[in-house]
C-alpha cells in the first residue's frame, strides 16, 4: 500500500480511538481554532488533546506557553476544573449516602485531611494504619431497611458524642505500622 493509503488508515484508526471530537487534519499545525476544538470535552487531559491535534504532548505544551495563547490556557484551565468538580461531587455522594458507612467515613476522613487543614485536620504520617478495625457494609448485612436506618442513626448519635479532634486520627497503639 502506498504512503497516502497508510496515512488515511492511520487517521481512521485515530478517529475511531478518539471519538467524534478527534481533529486529525493534514499537518501538525496547531491553530487556536483547532486547539479550542481539541480541548472541548477533554477534561484537560493533555495526552488526549495532543492526540486530537496529531502532535506530541511537548509540542502542545510549548504552543500554549506562547503569551499570545493566554485565552487557550484559560480555556484549558477551565476544562481541568470540570474533572475536579466531578471528583468533589463523587466524594460528596459517597459521604452522604446511607448504605455504606465505611466508605462514607473513609471519604470524610480523606476530605478533612485535604480540605480542612485550617480546622486542625492533617494527614497521618506515612505507614500509620489509621483504621484498625474491620469494616463491613451495612448493606452487606441484608437487614430490613428500618433496621439499617436505626443502625445508622445510632452510629451517627455515637459519633456526635465523640468530639472529633486532630488527635483522634492518631494510631492508638493497635496494629502499629503496616
Amino acid at each position: 500500500m502506498d504512503l497516502f493509503g497508510r496515512k488515511q488508515r492511520k487517521r481512521a484508526e485515530m478517529r475511531q480511538m478518539l471519538g467524534p471530537r478527534a481533529l486529525i487534519l493534514n499537518g501538525p499545525k496547531i491553530t487556536k481554532a483547532r486547539a479550542k476544538h481539541a480541548i472541548a470535552e477533554s477534561y484537560g487531559v493533555i495526552t488526549l488533546i495532543a492526540a486530537r491535534l496529531g502532535v506530541t504532548i511537548g509540542a502542545f505544551r510549548n504552543k500554549i506557553k506562547d503569551p499570545k495563547w493566554g485565552d487557550i490556557r484559560e480555556l484549558l484551565n477551565d476544562e481541568m476544573e470540570k474533572i475536579k468538580d466531578v471528583a468533589e461531587k463523587t466524594v460528596y455522594d459517597v459521604m452522604t449516602q446511607r448504605l455504606d458507612i465505611g466508605a462514607a467515613s473513609v471519604a470524610a476522613r480523606w476530605y478533612l485531611e485535604k480540605k480542612a487543614k485550617d480546622r486542625g485536620y492533617s494527614e497521618a504520617p506515612p505507614g500509620v494504619n489509621i483504621l484498625n478495625q474491620n469494616l463491613i457494609s451495612v448493606a452487606a448485612l441484608n437487614l430490613p431497611i428500618e433496621v439499617r436506618r436505626a443502625l445508622l442513626e445510632a452510629i451517627e448519635e455515637q459519633e456526635k458524642k465523640v468530639k472529633l479532634s486532630p488527635e483522634s486520627s492518631d494510631n492508638d497503639g493497635e496494629g502499629g505500622e503496616e
